[in-house]
């Protein structure tokens, strides 16, 4: 932040105007120092009082200007950094409109949405080279979220959320980043065009929910487990209990290039439903980064805070379809 220091002004003391028959204007060239009239507050007193002080402080700031040089009102460093991108209007991607490299431009996820049905492919190619960014529309007025997959299978860099309102497109969001810096690799197809494009290929997902450890108290007990747009449930766990166990297995079907496994999600939640907020504890990742094998993994709430010691033991193979 950066402070700046106004100007000094010093208040003379005002001169009266001289009227002309002749002229409705005034002047306030002749130096008045009548005492009455000098105490009075009329309109035209205040007035060439103004213009006395605005006439006095320029001035004074140009014969100041001459003697030092002013100070600059914005950081040397951060206007450094101005030359990376700027910022742009979308005008389409037509041959006869070319962007620069630094150049990004912003839309509502109302035009991106169009933008996807229509000239996805475009998009993608776009972000190749260039940065782009969504945000949420205006009419939501409460602040919910939009699916941010959709924009990041685009290619989309920047795709922004509300943070002030916690639903599945600000938890997918906290997933793609969590235990990171901020920044994700985009998958290798939204990258840059290979020499050897990927193939589709069929994975065979086994997910087995096998206890959890440390919840808070409660009763009831089950775990919806989502990947995709498929969703499984197990069993409840009739009474209270701080370790329940399932020993259930559910297995999915799943068909996409190999670097879009980072933008399919595999989503754990425990659940009592006699409560208000059904949702006790969650875990949520990409199936790129989602741990193999036996795991203890870490359970957050319904706000996406991390519990300190409640985990949920499972165990996840993905495997290739030949």
């Amino acid at each position: 932040m950066i402070q700046t220091k106004p100007p000094d002004f010093k208040i003379k003391p005002a001169s009266a105007p001289t009227l002309s028959p002749r002229d409705s204007s005034f002047s306030i060239e002749s130096n008045y120092t009548d005492s009455t009239t000098s105490e009075s507050d009329s309109g035209i007193a205040r007035l060439a009082r103004r213009l006395s002080i605005g006439s006095n402080s320029s001035s004074k700031s140009t014969d100041t200007s001459k003697k030092s040089p002013t100070k600059p009102t914005f950081s040397q460093d951060l206007a450094k950094l101005l030359v990376y991108t700027h910022g742009v209007k979308y005008s389409g991607f037509s041959k006869l409109i070319t962007y620069e490299p630094r150049h990004q431009f912003s839309v509502s996820e109302k035009t991106g949405g169009k933008l996807i049905k229509e000239n996805k492919q475009d998009w993608i190619k776009h972000n190749y080279t260039h940065l782009s960014r969504v945000y949420p529309k205006g009419l939501r007025l409460q602040s919910t979220n939009y699916d941010p997959i959709v924009f990041w299978s685009a290619g989309c860099q920047l795709v922004a959320v509300n943070w002030q309102t916690v639903d599945e497109g600000a938890i997918l969001n906290h997933a793609m980043f969590v235990d990171t810096n901020g920044y994700v690799l985009k998958p290798l197809a939204l990258r840059h065009k290979p020499p050897s494009p990927e193939k589709r290929q069929k994975y065979f997902v086994s997910v087995s929910i096998l206890s959890a450890q440390r919840l808070p108290l409660s009763s009831d007990l089950r775990v919806e487990v989502t990947l995709g747009v498929k969703t499984r449930s197990t069993k409840s766990i009739e009474g209270c209990t701080l370790c329940p166990t399932w020993n259930e297995i559910f297995t999915y079907q799943i068909e996409c290039l190999p670097s879009m496994l980072d933008l399919t999600f595999l989503h754990i939640e425990i659940k009592h439903p006699k409560s208000k907020g059904s949702l006790l504890a969650q875990w949520v990742r990409t199936l790129g980064v989602a741990p193999r094998g036996f795991r203890y993994l870490p359970l957050y709430d319904s706000l996406f805070s991390k519990y300190v010691f409640a985990t949920i033991f499972v165990n996840i193979t993905i495997d290739v379809i030949t």
